[in-house]
């Protein structure tokens, strides 16, 4: 799965992992008001925001204490970065919903990062995510479990006692 990404209705890129949205002063939030298809969702206000798709979920997401999600789970998380309230929390939608998100901001400017992708652009911008129309076939040469990786790369199952 692939996000498309459209900044004031024109396409922009698209991002494999993530796509992330974040201030750009250390001393100060942003304000991102989010809404799912037509519809206001929230206010997050935070350091940022990562829209992330499952491959995405073991990346910027997790570090930010957003779930995993398993490679076939045909979802898109939303999980905010340091959010300033301790009831924003992060967001599993559905694969078909459109995440539609402006920001607010003290110095009037933002980062978008795709994939680790960076530019500047104006608060007030209109950033569309969706799924993209376009997919990704990964090949795995040898045998591949998404459960074994996680064991071997999160130390799941590994003793704590010893």
């Amino acid at each position: 799965m692939l996000l498309s990404v459209e900044v004031d209705g024109a396409h922009y890129g698209e991002a494999l992992n993530d796509v992330a949205l974040l201030k750009r002063e250390t001393g100060s939030m942003i304000t991102l008001h989010a809404r799912l298809a037509d519809t206001e969702l929230a206010s997050y206000e935070c350091d940022g925001l990562v829209i992330s798709t499952p491959s995405g979920s073991t990346a910027y997401s997790l570090s930010a204490y957003g779930p995993l999600m398993m490679p076939q789970v045909r979802a898109m998380l939303i999980t905010p970065i340091a959010p300033h309230s301790l009831t924003m929390r992060p967001l599993v939608i559905p694969e078909d919903e459109t995440i539609e998100l402006t920001v607010s901001a003290r110095n009037n400017t933002f980062l978008i990062v795709l994939d680790g992708q960076t530019k500047i652009l104006p608060c007030g911008a209109k950033i569309t995510i969706r799924k993209s129309v376009n997919s990704l076939c990964l090949l795995h040469l040898d045998s591949h479990s998404f459960t074994d990786t996680l064991r071997k790369k999160l130390l799941w199952a590994a003793p704590v006692r010893e």
